[in-house]
């Protein structure tokens, strides 16, 4: 029965901890998009703070007109044109094979940052 316990404790500490890589929002502000980089104002360990960027053609890619979440190669914005930011929301008017499709996603959920360091 310990052993059970303390198989669960350690399980729910490492789902708690993969969580806590992304919401980068919670230590970043001052967001906008340069290009095909996200960049904001990101706190370090110690609570200073940095201007990290991340370029998001690593992070996502276009699905027929759908931004959605694909570590290297995903070059969405290659794609996917007249981007904008509100708040963590990356909207995009995004090429399909026929036509365009407007289409957003939530970088909170995918993006965290590490001590200044952004990352997918």
């Amino acid at each position: 029965m310990q052993f059970s316990l303390s198989f669960f404790a350690l399980a729910a500490f490492a789902i708690s901890g993969a969580a806590a890589f992304n919401n980068f929002a919670a230590s970043c502000s001052s967001l906008r998009l340069s290009g095909a980089d996200l960049v904001a104002t990101c706190k370090f360990n110690d609570g200073s703070t940095t201007v990290a960027a991340i370029n998001l053609n690593g992070c996502y890619t276009n699905n027929n007109g759908q931004l959605t979440f694909q570590k290297n190669p995903g070059n969405a914005l290659q794609t996917c044109h007249t981007c904008s930011l509100s708040g963590t929301i990356l909207q995009c008017t995004c090429q399909r094979v026929s036509g365009a499709s407007g289409s957003e996603i939530d970088l909170n959920a995918n993006i965290g940052n590490e001590d200044g360091v952004l990352f997918c």
